[in-house]
């Protein structure tokens, strides 16, 4: 993971390549558990339900959030840099006192909270199917 990925917003980047081949081979019949294969099938959709939600939030932090806090925040000092400290103070009443400001946090928040559900909702599938391939494997 490279430093620019540590600032930007997290996310889900699951590898599908056994679930897609399955998927895409036409042959999800031979698996004998009808809710296995009923939850591969819909993997694809429940991931790009999951991106989506993802991508709106990575936008929203690229064209909204970061651009507001740049204009506030000398990021030489938050970590150490070659340059030097900046000569710009953190004027936290420009900041954390605006309207802009507390309906960005409100954003987050509102954003943070669906993906949470998604991720939750993704979780609980792939503990699903975890279970089900055990299930088979030990009746096999």
């Amino acid at each position: 993971m490279g430093k620019l990925t540590k600032l930007t917003p997290p996310t889900f980047d699951p590898e599908s390549g056994t679930i897609l081949e399955i998927i895409n081979s036409g042959k999800s019949s031979i698996i004998s558990s009808k809710d296995l294969r009923k939850s591969i099938s819909s993997w694809d959709s429940d991931i790009n339900e999951v991106k989506e939600l993802e991508s709106r939030f990575t936008e929203f932090y690229f064209n909204r959030k970061k651009p507001y806090l740049s204009k506030y925040l000398p990021y030489r000092n938050n970590r150490k840099n070659v340059f030097g400290k900046s000569k710009y103070a953190i004027d936290n009443n420009a900041i954390f006192f605006s309207l802009e400001f507390e309906n960005m946090v409100h954003e987050s928040w509102v954003n943070s909270v669906h993906l949470e559900l998604r991720y939750k909702i993704l979780q609980g599938k792939i503990i699903e199917m975890l279970s089900i391939l055990e299930t088979e494997i030990n009746n096999y």
